[in-house]
């Protein structure tokens, strides 16, 4: 099958995380795969070397704040694919309004986002998602990769009998050594005694880290020998915000700011709990990708983060730094010992439930039906049923 992606840039962030991983593993499989973005050198580029995977930009501009369906048609049509597989609102306007004039190439809408993330207060962006919500009886499929995100898409208006289910396929953990994680350790200056606590996440109000670092102002009053890593980018002043009120709490000490990173999955494995306090997610991948490397995770109760974890006592309400700092604790008082047999049933159940094979084996059944010319959709999802 001959395969193009559109999204807007390859950014680092779980949406385009994972159409790399896809693009990756259908190369593997002998599609011919093209990504399409709206804006060229995306960091996440590099990840593609050496795959046989085409990287092709509608702007050469490496931040396109404006592009035309006639220019995103004419790429389409250069690159003559079976199916167009779009990602996130942006993407998904444009690749339907460019259906007339690519040829008419089945298009796969990709929506990865549950209520209160999606709604917003921005004119144009709500402009966006109700466009969005009325072209997508214009595409042959909509895949969600959340039960939430597709139960909103429904109450938008998209399709119900095109809507499938599909959630994030999660690879295996990197091999990392003993002496990688102590390196990483002794730069974070912890030692062995130090209960390190990490979250790995944009620099975003929605992903709940003025929460966070309220609970972590509870988790130390309780238990002393603990450190905080944060590790994601975002816009600047945001993020002094950030750092201006770990300071007023009193636990600036406690806190490692590692910024954006390209090695997040050895960092991963240097912590020994890792956390999602956001208040609104659709798949956290951060929560599966950290269980898989054998790390136990206390998540908030949004999108499929309750599925992903699967222990109660593990998932809290958003916005409630005392109930998250409660989860916290509960691990952080475990022998390490302990930590590690939880870290091996997380490691387990993600393995299990969220493989990478059933992520694509699932999309590319929509696919073909797409491509064949059957509309309908099936809700299907990349988790196996049972607990």
């Amino acid at each position: 099958m001959n395969v193009t992606l559109f999204t807007h840039a390859l950014v680092r962030a779980g949406t385009e995380r994972q159409v790399v991983l896809l693009a990756r593993e259908l190369a593997t499989r002998g599609h011919d795969v093209t990504i399409l973005v709206l804006a060229a050198g995306g960091p996440l580029e590099r990840d593609l070397d050496g795959t046989g995977v085409r990287i092709v930009s509608v702007s050469q501009e490496r931040r396109a704040r404006i592009a035309s369906p006639f220019a995103v048609a004419r790429a389409i049509r250069r690159l003559r694919p079976d199916v167009v597989y779009s990602f996130l609102a942006r993407a998904n306007v444009l690749a339907v309004l460019a259906r007339p004039l690519s040829g008419r190439v089945p298009v796969v809408m990709g929506i990865r986002g549950e209520r209160p993330e999606r709604t917003v207060r921005d004119p144009r962006v709500r402009l966006l998602y109700s466009l969005e919500a009325w072209l997508s009886r214009h595409a042959e499929a909509t895949i969600a990769n959340s039960v939430s995100a597709a139960s909103w898409a429904r109450e938008r208006g998209f399709p119900a009998d095109r809507l499938s289910v599909i959630h994030n396929g999660i690879a295996g953990c990197p091999a990392s050594s003993r002496d990688e994680r102590a390196e990483i350790r002794s730069r974070w200056q912890v030692t062995d005694e130090t209960v390190v606590i990490g979250r790995v996440g944009g620099l975003r109000p929605i992903k709940g880290w003025e929460v966070l670092l309220d609970a972590a102002k509870g988790v130390m009053r309780e238990h002393a020998a603990v450190k905080f890593v944060m590790v994601g980018g975002g816009p600047r002043d945001y993020a002094e915000r950030l750092k201006d009120l770990a300071r007023s709490l009193g636990i600036d000490g406690a806190v490692i700011w590692e910024g954006p990173r390209d090695d997040v999955e050895l960092l991963t494995q240097a912590f020994d709990i890792a956390v999602s306090p956001s208040l609104s997610e659709s798949f956290p991948n951060a929560v599966a990708e950290a269980m898989v490397c054998g790390v136990p995770c206390v998540a908030t109760n949004t999108g499929e983060s309750a599925d992903i974890v699967g222990d109660p006592e593990m998932v809290i309400p958003p916005s409630d730094p005392d109930a998250l700092a409660g989860a916290l604790l509960n691990l952080v008082r475990m022998s390490s010992s302990e930590r590690q047999q939880r870290g091996a049933a997380a490691r387990e159940r993600v393995t299990t439930r969220f493989g990478l094979d059933a992520m694509i084996q699932s999309t590319l059944a929509v696919l073909g039906r797409a491509v064949s010319g059957e509309r309908g959709g099936e809700r299907r999802s990349a988790a196996p049923d049972g607990p």
